[in-house]
């Protein structure tokens, strides 16, 4: 396969998933990709027990590393 063919949007998007179900920590948390573009990735991570604090809100730890995957 030619760099120019890895590079198409259809195989962008399949590498991308393909990494993203790896990362263990991303399922745990229930986070999901929600959209992938060149230059783009935007994950959702759906409120629940798994990512929040003593008070309730988001912590900020949830956020950082889903901040920090791609």
């Amino acid at each position: 396969m030619s760099a120019a063919q890895k590079n198409t949007p259809e195989n962008l998007k399949e590498r991308v998933h393909a990494s993203f179900v790896r990362l263990s920590l991303m399922q745990h948390l229930g986070a999901r990709l929600v959209r992938v573009s060149p230059g783009e990735v935007d994950i959702g991570l759906p409120y629940s027990e798994r990512v929040t604090q003593q008070q309730g809100g988001f912590h900020g730890g949830a956020v950082g590393v889903v901040a920090k995957t791609y």
